[in-house]
């Protein structure tokens, strides 16, 4: 009978193909990544796609969006917030907000700074261009050269008289109560500016309503002068029951940055004849008709001696009154400074100060701003009025 053998023997770790340590090694670095996933998804990263780094804007007041990619809270900064400024939308796929002003200053850039914990900064580059039709207009009551005004006389404000115009970079102003020799000083003080017009006794006698403009921007096509009055071709005609004679400058401009033409008005109405201001309005309304030839844009400034409730200053306004115009701080997107615009140096108080001093434009015309600009520069007082501008577009 034959018999079986059995043996029995020990298991080793060879009959198990133990993996060697490089296997065990990888077994345990999965391990720990499967057990890290959250970690790795929560690493810090943030981006915006390449088109959106780089973003331009047309002259108008406008906001844009764009996308940050991120895993982390972030903050926009602009280096231009007078015009340019940034939101960041948390929440929303398109998370950051980009908002320009109305531009009429020329091409300008910015930039945003986009920042977030542990991310790189980016940083979004921005231009905005300028219309070809915007411009700065002024009216500005320099007041009469007088010795009477102590320390406010012209002598002591003819340089700062002159700034106020570099300052605001004005296109075109029109000024009021200028004598010849004053109209001499501010003229060696404006390089970049023409002067148009002649006294209201004739050639350079009484007082002047000068318009000047920027000779590198515009190129005159006609001027004159009439007076307020039932003659207004006769030199030196006084009317009605003025105290005075009274005139009104004008001028056709051409602007070089699109060929367009526009009429500019300057007038200073009577502060006495009630009657001479009423037929004033009328003729300035009827002249600009003739002027302007049913089609250029108009802009009038001036010392009309009116607030803006009398009844000939809402006849002005009024859409029903032929050639009419309208005023530039009731259109205006913003109005800021002082309500009134007379202060005799200071002397009235800013609740008592009246609105005389005006800027009129054609209907369709964009109003961006109106000012009444601040009555001192380098802490001298400009005049007893206080200057007043706006930024305007003039329509196509």
């Amino acid at each position: 009978m034959q018999q079986r053998l059995f043996l029995t023997t020990t298991p080793t770790l060879a009959h198990y193909r133990v993996p060697p340590p490089a296997i065990l090694c990888l077994i345990y670095l999965t391990f720990l990544l499967v057990a890290c996933k959250g970690t790795t998804e929560d690493a810090p990263y943030m981006g915006i796609a390449k088109e959106q780094k780089t973003i331009g804007f047309s002259a108008a007041a406008e906001s844009k969006y764009i996308t940050v990619n991120t895993n982390r809270p972030f903050s926009a900064v602009s280096d231009q917030p007078s015009w340019c400024t940034a939101e960041t939308l948390h929440g929303a796929s398109d998370n950051l907000k980009i908002t320009v002003k109305s531009n009429d200053t020329g091409v300008r850039t910015a930039q945003v700074r986009v920042s977030a914990p542990e991310c790189i900064d980016i940083v979004v580059s921005i231009t905005q261009f300028r219309a070809a039709n915007a411009l700065n207009v002024m009216t500005y009551n320099v007041r009469y050269d007088t010795e009477s005004d102590g320390e406010n006389k012209w002598g002591n404000r003819k340089d700062v008289a002159a700034q106020i115009i570099l300052n605001e970079e004005i296109d075109i102003v029109g000024m009021q109560e200028v004598l010849n020799n004053q109209l001499n000083d501010i003229v060696a003080r404006l390089p970049g500016y023409t002067s148009i017009g002649v006294g209201r006794n004739g050639g350079t006698s009484g007082e002047y309503n000068p318009i000047f403009y920027k000779n590198t921007r515009f190129s005159l096509i006609s001027s004159g002068t009439f007076w307020l009055s039932e003659t207004p071709d006769i030199v030196g005609s006084k009317g009605w029951d003025g105290a005075h004679p009274r005139i009104a400058t004008w001028a056709v401009l051409k602007d070089a940055a699109n060929q367009s033409h526009l009429l500019a008005v300057n007038t200073h109405l009577d502060h006495q004849g009630t009657q001479a201001r009423q037929e004033g309005v009328r003729l300035l309304l009827s002249r600009i008709g003739t002027l302007k030839q049913d089609t250029l844009p108009v802009v009038l400034t001036g010392d009309f001696n009116m607030e803006p409730t009398n009844a000939n200053i809402l006849y002005i306004t009024n859409p029903s009154t032929p050639n009419h115009v309208l005023h530039t701080k009731t259109l205006a997107q913003t109005a800021t400074g002082a309500a009134g615009t007379v202060h005799s140096f200071g002397a009235t108080p800013e609740p008592q100060r009246t609105f005389i001093d005006y800027i009129f434009v054609s209907e369709q015309t964009e109003v961006i701003l109106h000012a009444v600009l601040p009555e001192k520069l380098n802490n001298i007082y400009l005049s007893d009025h206080a200057p007043v501008m706006a930024k305007i577009r003039l329509p196509d």
